[in-house]
């Protein structure tokens, strides 16, 4: 064939095919041709070079090819086209030599030998040799008869690519292939096929690859136009790159001609008396370049490239595929010898060292050549059939067939499913087709493609599939009911093939299986009942269109309904193989019908669904590209198809305004996130009311709505990036939606200069939110490893220093990215957390956590999410629901002297409303999406749902459930050089089954009644996972499938017997084996590499077919065969296996550099991919105990009176210890124990008891008591083990310690400063066997703090400004409350440890120890042996710098000494090490974390104000009463409440009221005052309560005996500061006279007064009584309570704080609107979607077209032609005919009319088909199918042009 090039008279036609490749001619095109794109896609149809639309004027332009005829350029340029053919003819004169065709009426003979083979990297093959001779007779016009002489075959298992065959292997004929058949070879390059019409597809493809080898094009025509090789035609040497056809596609290839030495001849000893020169000619294809490839992919991860050259940065690729020929042929064009070789290398499971490869070779040598020697006649059958090109052939089909309906039988059954799953052809359906077997659509009649990877289609089988489906799903059931077994028979594997094989059914087969199944829905039978779930999942997860109209019976006949429907159906979506346009209105119908709408899971499940679907099935979007096989794009929607916005987007608008109408949350949130899914633009019409605020929906459902963006965000739309960063910037909108849209930015497009901006935002943005949000992700993008990430990384590098150094609470994060990759095994992770903080919780009020897995490429994300209005109130009826927090149904008089109420009125105080709760819970896990959402009414209902629940778990609950899906599924096939299919395929089927019954009560905490639960549970949870994969081709001579895979198999099984109870104090927890007597095989862990050559439609899975091999690398790295268990507890364990992977050699090494996410993932994915099997098993018969009983005991004691004789006592260590204990006194006694010598001591005591019973009893016991007091400086310790067996000699361990505290200064940091801190401690640790001392080790010691830790701090910027606060009279604002606890800490140790009668297994643990933190620190350690220290005896010295954050520290050993030196350790332990009285160790941890706001902390000091949220309010109070803290709380049936006055009655003195109601209705009126007597307490404290003074002396306390809670603790720090601890720190505050200091950890957002809000949020600290002020002066007066005799400069400021007083206004963000069409118009129109889409189908329909006649009549008549247009990027044509006149004449008399017409991608090989029909002047008939309305402007008549 010849490129298309303008000539003169002739006529030609060229095939579609030689169009394609026209796009990559060298060539001279005239005006009027336009140039394409360089590149095609695989698998789609190119572009015609020549636009049709605006062809030339003149006569008949000749082009080879079929059914196109074009006109001859205009008269002008025929000149030039003259003198380009006139050097084309010279340059073909020149080029006849050296083309390689074949002398007429001479015979070639070659010996012929070709093989393809599977292989691993090491281990055996799977392939197939085929030889003959290879006899060609050519005749005149390149006509070439051909025969393959005794064609035979073998299959060898050994690999040969490296060696010769040998010959003694038993070769095999092969019928049917010696057949004579005839092609057309026109200057090099094979044109066309004749073959017997008996001969099989199969053949005919194996003889397509040996006649490949026989091209040799050196032509210049098909060059590419873009070459820059260079090529001598004078000595027919050098590269150049051309178009060419062979059996594995049509595509660029790259040609190298140089000269061939004499060596040669002794590679070919037998044609040494050749004349000439010798050429060799090499050949690569560049699968990346190609205008047709037969292939098919599918389920390819998004961003996977598997054919080509990686085109950009988020490209990986899956698989290498090379091909490339040698050719040795002398310049008379000759061929000596031919050479092929397609080689694909792939990793089986996508990840790890280990590859698969797939080699396929054919070779031609040359025998001889002859004149007439033949003996026989070269003839060709009287019924031959036509094949047209080289190309892969599916079929024997050749035309275009239309299709009325998919077949009912298509043959889909995996090859290794199921014996004789299949048939070898689909037969073409009738008009008689039952139209419900699928829906109609044109498909091409090479649309077998879509079935031709099933390795079923090469063989001749016959099945009953209904018997085998039926046997494999019983086969499955029976199987899980014994999971010892599951991965020895490969349960898991045999999923994959029932899935197949139900996919291969039509639906009346379906419903032939489905009725001897369903019978076992809800069976008590558990092999019934499983088999039911089993084949119901089946049947979800085979995707097919019969699949989900028996899904849809199931629902309409109620044997699916509610949850179980809703799982099947979110399954569904992801499995659905052919989304055809009616396939996704079918099921969005299914969604809308009002009987699934009654079903409220259901009928959210369906939606999300469906638009999921609509969403995917869009030809254009990335992930339809990748989800689905390139050849289904014709199939698919185009990108915003019109049906997407004209019928369901006005669907879903009308039902959710309805639905914001009606108020009705449940609904409004689910259609947001459906019209998300969709990710077409026009939803930003949709949302677009909502969003500015003309529709008033609550903040929760706009923060919703812009989640929802995220679909469309993730394609990278620049105009939704655009309005999402609008919203951000917007300080207007609140902060939950300014965040919301920043997490979406970042899934999509985000720009430098947008990056730019926001970092700027940090500094100045209102909003802390917002502000942390932005740094904490632009910080972690920056930390991002991976290539695909890597310019969102450079540039979030490149701004990093523009950001804030401010640093935020971690609970502020907004978002945070973290990626781990390993390129040496080619796996690796990102993980995803997305936060909006909450004002009235540290809790977020969403939250995200998305999970991509990488194997080579990203797979699909697994997402969680929740998303509330008010964290608080969720929390609230939580613990009410679980029985946790205490019911109260009092309310008494309220005793109050200054009550919330009274202060609201007296100040005029407003508050906002309390919004109606709204909720979701979203997760996108395991192949399904689900939604849950909540409401005020559903949280209300929560308690009586448990309440229900209750008593059905008194009865007794059974439950079953059984899942088996598929997580990944890839497929990806195309041919190789010898005519067969390479096939890779990756799975990952996963199998859950959980079965058990349950029974109990559970007591809610009541009055005098604790919460109580008891529970007794049996339950078998089985896990299963597979991930399989494997690469191999299909050998058609033998009808087996040759592979080369691996199979990792992941199983978890638990049968277990629960009991559990818990009451007051106590739980008890009882473990037993459901089979105490059998042994069961807990864990399975394996990996098996294997090569194959199975039988199409074997039975056996894979893995373990008989002729399968394992792949045996090398010898066992790692064996172990250990028992433990039996003698310490009586049961008896055996961890067992064994590894040929390098990956186990140093498990510690194995998990270096990994997190916790990273290191669980990695143990089960290797690196060296190696035989591999591990086990671990309980063995019952061997056990002799068959319970494990853990009680656990636990409880605060507190000592409210103080006897004489017990303070007087002394803790001394020595005479603390203490052996047998009573075991049912034992916690008492060590109680009573451990608070020896302490005054008021608080005691808190843990006692552990683990009970192994059987006929042998094994107990263990642990009890730890720690005591201590607020106003005692001793901290003391008890700990007591033991261990009591029938199988081992009991044992007994003590331990008691003691910690004597320093005197502190809680708020004057001065005072701080100048005392020596320091503590002693001392601990001692005594154990015995028996009645025999084995061990007395004894620990004392010192921590002290350094005089550099306190110059350090006072010098540091910190300790400056604390300094300038104290100047000007303020000692605890901020600064010096970060500097006090730094002060406080204690920063060297020295110790000694001493010990006796240690026995030396102790000794050897010890120092084992000390080996492995001696190898973990191997950088920070020195060690000299030969300085020893005492005899038992060790002595350490430590000093911490906390400013560095390392650890310095010198061990003297008798073994000798070490020094570690700036070892680092975290930045939290300068707060661990601090002893600061005033924060717990858990509150200065986690306030760090927080910003301070774990624990907020409000000082009103002298001069200034520091509030809960670390505002800094300049001001004096004056002697009025402010309001410090105005607070409240409401519960269900209670609430509770705080009011703090103060005031300042002079310079040096603070006074405080306050009045506090708990929800138990108790009264606390507090009087605090600055006490007048020096020496000793700073405060005096009047108390009026309605609880019972319970202690009297140092401490305090009021308590409620009733529920068991202390309301007041009051008692003197060692300073003279006044601590109050109310309601058991709900409420605390410090007090010592001058300053008053309150720890708040309730009322979140809920306060007012000059402390702020308690939110969090620094700008809501300014809200006075009656809206915001920033004047910090009029702020403080705003909260005076002013009265008769109050200070008038405050009465004043006080007034004056009323006019200033302002609200803030939010205002929303205005939006832009998207077109008919998806594009978006920035005019400030807000008319809503419906609206915009009306308007524009009107100009759609204002839009006129002129019709085109391509006839070559040239009487002027008017005729009615089908038409073509174009509308932006889809191809149109008229379904009626238009009237039209012929481009000789002329059209007069128009009018406009309305005609049918139908639009597709323009790149629809149907529709372009139908295109070139036209322009010959043909009348296509078009199904009306999708039909639109257009305009033409077509005339009444035809007259002649003039």
């Amino acid at each position: 064939m010849q490129c298309v090039g303008p000539v003169n008279d002739t006529m030609r036609f060229v095939s579609e095919q030689e169009r394609n490749r026209n796009r990559y001619c060298d060539r001279s095109l005239s005006k009027g041709i336009k140039s394409q794109s360089t590149r095609s896609h695989l698998g789609a149809k190119a572009h015609l070079l020549i636009d049709e639309t605006n062809l030339y004027k003149g006569g008949p332009l000749a082009l080879d090819g079929r059914s196109l005829l074009v006109p001859v350029l205009l008269t002008s340029y025929q000149q030039l086209n003259q003198i380009v053919s006139m050097k084309l003819l010279v340059f073909a004169a020149l080029f006849v030599a050296a083309t390689a065709d074949l002398r007429p009426g001479t015979l070639y003979k070659y010996n012929v030998t070709s093989y393809t083979q599977a292989s691993l990297e090491k281990g055996t093959a799977s392939g197939t040799v085929v030889r003959g001779r290879l006899l060609l007779k050519s005749e005149h016009d390149g006509l070439v008869y051909v025969k393959l002489e005794n064609p035979q075959y073998v299959q060898v298992r050994e690999k040969w690519e490296s060696q010769e065959l040998p010959d003694d292997l038993p070769y095999q004929p092969v019928p049917g292939l010696d057949q004579i058949f005839q092609f057309q070879l026109t200057k090099g390059q094979v044109q066309w096929l004749k073959v017997p019409s008996t001969m099989s597809v199969a053949h005919e493809n194996l003889l397509k690859g040996l006649l490949s080898n026989l091209q040799v094009d050196i032509t210049p025509q098909h060059r590419i136009k873009s070459d820059k090789g260079f090529y001598d035609i004078q000595s027919l040497q050098g590269q150049f790159r051309k178009m060419e056809t062979d059996v594995t596609g049509d595509c660029e290839t790259l040609y190298t001609i140089l000269p061939l030495s004499s060596e040669w001849k002794r590679e070919l000893p037998h044609l040494t008396q050749t004349e000439g020169q010798v050429m060799e000619i090499s050949k690569a294809k560049n699968y990346d370049k190609c205008a047709d490839v037969i292939s098919k992919s599918s389920g390819k991860p998004t961003g996977a490239d598997w054919n080509g050259s990686i085109k950009d940065q988020n490209e990986e690729k899956i698989l290498s595929r090379a091909a490339v020929s040698r050719i040795i042929a002398n310049v008379d064009g000759t061929i000596y010898k031919s050479e092929t070789k397609s080689s694909v290398s792939v990793n089986p499971l996508m990840y790890g060292k280990l590859s698969a490869g797939v080699v396929s070779k054919v070779s031609l040598i040359l025998e001889s050549v002859s004149q007439d020697e033949v003996t026989w006649e070269w003839q060709l059958e009287k019924d031959v059939r036509l094949v047209q090109n080289l190309l892969y052939s599916i079929s024997r089909n050749d035309n275009k067939v239309n299709y009325s309906s998919l077949p009912s039988s298509s043959s889909e059954c995996k090859g290794n499913a199921v014996k004789d799953c299949s048939v070898v052809t689909t037969s073409l359906p009738t008009s008689s087709s039952s139209a419900s077997e699928q829906p109609s659509h044109y498909l091409d009649a090479n649309d077998d493609r879509r079935n031709w990877d099933k390795p079923s289609l090469t063989g001749n089988w016959t099945m009953n599939q209904q018997l085998v489906t039926h046997k494999l799903v019983q086969e499955i059931a029976q199987q899980i009911q014994n999971p010892n077994n599951m991965p020895k028979f490969n349960t898991v594997s045999n999923i994959n093939d029932l899935t197949e094989c139900i996919s291969s059914m039509n639906y009346n087969e379906l419903t032939q299986v489905s009725r001897s199944i369903e019978i076992g829905q809800g069976s008590s039978n558990n092999v019934k009942s499983t088999m039911w779930m089993v084949y119901r999942d089946g049947v979800a997860q085979a995707g097919t269109w019969p699949a989900f109209q028996q899904i849809i019976t199931w629902i309409k006949s109620n044997k699916l309904q509610n949850e179980e429907a809703a799982q099947v159906i979110g399954i569904l979506v992801n499995a659905i193989r052919y989304p055809t346009k009616e396939f996704v209105i079918k099921f969005f119908e299914l969604a809308m019908d009002q009987e699934i709408r009654q079903q409220q899971f259901l009928n959210t499940t369906v939606l999300l669904a469906a638009t999921k679907l609509i969403n995917l099935s869009q030809s254009s979007n990335v992930p339809a590209q990748s989800h689905y096989s390139a050849h289904m794009s014709a199939f698919l929607a185009w990108r915003n198809d019109v049906r997407v916005h004209k019928e369901i987007i006005p669907v879903l608008e009308r039902e959710l305004q309805r639905a914001i109408q009606d108020k009705d949350s449940h609904k409004a949130q689910v259609y947001i996130r459906a019209i998300g899914n969709l990710g077409h633009r026009v939803i930003i019409d949709v949302f677009k009311p909502y969003l500015e605020g003309k529709v008033s929906v609550s903040t929760y459902l706009r923060v919703w709505m812009v989640n929802s963006f995220d679909v469309l965000a993730t394609k990278r739309d620049h105009y939704v990036s655009s309005i999402l960063y609008n919203i951000l910037k917007n300080t207007a909108e609140p902060y939950e939606v300014r965040v919301a849209a920043l997490q979406n930015i970042f899934k999509g497009h985000v720009s430098q200069v947008m990056m730019q901006g926001m970092a700027e935002m940090t500094h100045n943005d209102p909003s802390i939110h917002v502000r942390a949000s932005i740094k904490s992700i632009i910080t972690s993008a920056a930390k991002l490893t991976n290539s695909r990430f890597m310019s969102l990384a450079k540039r979030a590098k490149e701004i990093e220093h523009m950001l804030t150094k401010e640093e935020f609470g971690q609970q502020y994060f907004g978002k945070y990215l973290s990626d781990y990759w390993n390129e040496e095994m080619n796996w690796g992770n990102l993980r995803i957390f997305s936060a909006v903080a909450s004002e009235n919780s540290l809790l977020p009020k969403f939250f995200q956590f998305m999970l991509w897995n990488k194997f080579k490429v990203w797979i699909a994300s697994n997402k969680v999410s929740y998303s509330v209005s008010n964290v608080q109130t969720l929390l609230k009826y939580i613990w009410q629901t679980i029985g946790v927090q205490q019911q109260v149904h009092v309310k008494g008089e309220n005793k109050l002297k200054y009550s919330i109420e009274k202060v609201i009125e007296m100040l005029n105080i407003k508050r906002d409303s309390s919004p109606s709760f709204e909720g979701n819970f979203h997760y996108e896990l395991m192949n399904s999406e689900r939604l849950f959402t909540l409401s005020e009414s559903d949280i209300r209902q929560l308690p009586h749902l448990m309440q229900q629940q209750t008593k059905k778990l008194a009865e007794g609950v059974d439950f079953h459930y059984t899942t088996v899906f598929n997580q990944d599924k890839v497929s990806i096939v195309f041919p190789v050089a010898m005519g067969v299919l390479f096939v890779y395929k990756y799975e990952q089927p996963t199998l859950i089954n959980i079965l058990g019954k349950a029974k109990g009560s559970i007591q809610k905490s009541e009055a005098l009644e604790p919460f109580s639960v008891n529970l007794q549970n049996e339950i078998q949870i089985t896990f299963a996972r597979n991930l399989e994969g494997k690469a191999g081709f299909l050998d058609t001579l033998s009808g087996t499938y040759a592979s080369a895979g691996v199979v990792n198999k992941v199983q978890i099984h638990l049968p277990i017997k629960v009991q559990f109870e818990v009451k007051s104090g106590k739980i008890m927890t009882k473990l037993e084996h459901l089979r105490p007597d059998q042994d069961t095989n807990l864990l399975h862990f394996s990996v098996l590499p294997y090569t194959s050559n199975q039988e199409i439609g074997s039975l056996a899975a894979t893995a373990s077919n008989p002729t399968s091999k394992l792949v045996i690398e090398n010898s066992r790295v790692v064996t172990f065969d250990k028992k433990f268990g039996h003698q310490s507890t009586g049961m008896q364990f055996h961890w067992q296996g064994y590894s040929h992977s390098n990956d186990y050699v140093n498990i510690e090494r194995a998990l270096r550099g990994y997190d916790f996410i990273s290191g669980l993932m990695g143990i089960l994915h290797q690196k060296h991919i190696a035989l591999t099997q591990f086990e671990f098993k309980y063995l019952g018969r061997q056990s002799q105990t068959r319970s494990l009983t853990l009680n656990v005991a636990y409880g605060h004691v507190q000592k409210y009176k103080q006897e004489s004789s017990v303070a007087n006592e002394k803790f001394e260590i020595d005479s603390a210890h203490g052996f047998g204990y009573n075991s049912n006194n034992r916690s008492q006694e060590i109680v009573n124990k451990v608070w020896t010598g302490i005054k008021y001591a608080n005691s808190k005591y843990i006692d552990l008891n683990v009970t192994f019973d059987g006929n042998k009893r094994t107990v263990y016991v642990l009890t730890a008591a720690m005591a201590d007091s607020p106003v005692s400086p001793n901290i003391q310790y008890l700990l007591y083990g033991s261990r009591n067996s029938s199988l081992w000699s009991d044992c007994e361990a003590s331990a008691a310690g003691k910690v004597v505290k320093p005197a502190t200064f809680s708020l004057n940091v001065l005072e701080s400063m100048k005392t020596d801190l320091k503590f002693n401690f001392e601990f001692g640790i005594k154990t015995k066997q028996g009645d025999k001392s084995i061990g007395d080790i004894k620990l004392q010691g010192v921590k002290l703090r350094s005089r550099e830790l306190v110059e350090d701090a006072k010098n540091s910027n910190l300790g400056l400004l604390c300094m300038r606060q104290m100047a000007r009279g303020n000692h605890y604002q901020s600064a010096c409350q970060e500097l006090i606890m730094r002060i406080h800490a204690l920063d060297e140790v020295k110790a000694s440890i001493t010990y006796r009668n240690v026995s030396s297994a102790v000794k050897s643990g010890a120092y084992q120890l000390y080996r492995m933190l001696r190898h973990l620190g191997f950088w920070y350690a020195d060690e000299n042996v030969f300085t020893n220290n005492k005899e038992d005896k060790i002595d350490i010295d430590s000093k911490v710098n906390f400013t560095e954050n390392t650890m310095n520290s010198h061990v003297v050993s008798p073994m000798g000494e070490l020094w570690l030196k700036n070892v680092p350790i975290p930045r939290v332990m300068g707060k661990i090490f601090s002893i600061y009285p005033v924060f717990s160790v858990i509150e200065r941890v986690v306030n760090s974390y927080t910003d301070f706001q774990y624990q907020p902390v409000c000082t009103v000091d002298e001069n200034s104000i520091d509030t809960f949220s670390n505002r800094k309010v300049d001001y004096r109070l004056s002697n009025t009463w402010h309001v410090v803290m105005n607070a409240h709380e409401k519960e269900q049936n209670s609430d509770r409440q705080v009011v703090i006055l103060a005031r300042r009655p002079s310079d040096k003195q603070q006074e405080a009221l306050i009045s506090f109601k708990s929800y138990h209705d108790h009264h606390l009126n507090i009087e605090l005052k600055a006490s007048q007597n020096s020496g000793g307490p700073l405060a005096t404290v009047k108390v009026e309560a309605d609880t019972q003074r319970v202690s009297e002396g140092d401490v305090v306390i009021y308590r409620d005996e009733k529920y068991n809670h202390n309301v007041l603790e009051q008692y003197v720090l060692s300073d003279g500061v006044l601590l109050l601890n109310i309601d058991e720190g709900v409420l605390r505050v410090l007090y010592d006279g001058q300053r008053l200091v309150v720890l708040a950890n309730s009322f979140r957002n809920q306060s007012r007064g000059i402390c702020g809000s308690l939110s969090g949020k620094l700008y809501n600290d300014n809200i006075a009584p009656r809206g915001l002020i920033d004047d910090p002066q009029l702020f403080g007066a705003s909260y005076a309570i002013t009265q008769e005799g109050s200070d008038q400069k405050t009465v004043q400021l006080q007034q004056q704080s009323q006019k200033q007083a302002y609200w803030f206004i939010p205002h929303c963000t205005s939006l832009p609107r998207a077109d008919d069409q998806g594009s978006v118009s920035m005019s400030s129109s807000s008319s809503s979607s419906s609206s915009s889409s009306s308007s524009s189908s009107e100009e759609n329909a204002q839009e006129v077209y002129f019709p085109k006649n391509y006839g070559q009549a040239t009487k002027c008549e008017l005729q009615t032609k089908t038409q073509f247009f174009y509308q932006k990027d889809k191809l149109c044509l008229t379904v009626d005919e238009v009237p039209s006149c012929t481009k000789w004449c002329k059209g007069i008399g128009h009018q406009k009319r309305q005609f049918n017409a139908v639009c597709r991608l323009k790149r629809d090989p149907l529709f372009m088909a139908y295109k070139l029909q036209i322009l010959r002047g043909e009348n296509p008939s078009i199904a009306p199918i999708d039909i639109q309305q257009v305009t033409f402007n077509v005339p009444s008549g035809c007259v002649n042009r003039m």
